[in-house]
């Protein structure tokens, strides 16, 4: 059995695909603000660092948010924003 995704409604392909390219920026954000946290193997990176390129990525993904929004989506938006 294949399990097919369902096809998005044409005027929200590229809103899609905005969400799916601000994702990295994202998750680069979220692990260098992780970074300080000190590990069992690594001390951690210095909180200023990281808070500085955490902050860099929130900039940037806050750049690319109007790119994916919709009325379909504007709840999450919102939340997201």
């Amino acid at each position: 059995m294949i399990l097919r995704r369902k096809r998005l409604p044409d005027h929200l392909e590229a809103p899609s695909r905005a969400f799916d390219e601000l994702i990295p920026s994202l998750e680069r954000a979220k692990a260098a603000l992780t970074e300080s946290v000190p590990g069992t193997r690594l001390p951690g990176r210095p909180l200023a660092e990281t808070l500085s390129e955490f902050e860099d990525g929130v900039r940037e993904v806050r750049g690319l948010m109007d790119g994916w929004r919709a009325p379909e989506v504007e709840p999450a938006w919102r939340d997201a924003s």
